[in-house]
């Protein structure tokens, strides 16, 4: 992973990240301890270059490496063999 400067200064000579580079670059985004002057520095960069395919397949794998994935309980119907006939859904 290169540093978010060398990245920036890439950048801003026009030329595009690989998949694996703008993965990286999203994680460092997301980092606490980047600069906001450097992170807008490098969106303003990436938005001036203009963003490719390859680009956009790095940053969604970067997403999805990042995602949590929550915990989901399974809840079980009632029966309705024990609600009364009278008050069953028709379905």
């Amino acid at each position: 992973m290169q540093p978010p400067s060398s990245t920036l200064e890439h950048l801003l000579e026009g030329r595009d990240l690989t998949e694996a580079q703008a993965g990286d670059l999203l994680g460092q985004l997301t980092a606490p301890d980047l600069a906001p002057a450097m992170a807008g520095a490098l969106l303003a960069a990436l938005r001036g270059k203009g963003v490719t395919a390859a680009e956009v397949r790095g940053f969604a794998g970067a997403m999805r490496g990042l995602a949590r994935k929550p915990e989901l309980r399974t809840h079980r119907m009632p029966s309705t063999s024990s609600v009364p006939a009278a008050t069953r859904p028709v379905v």
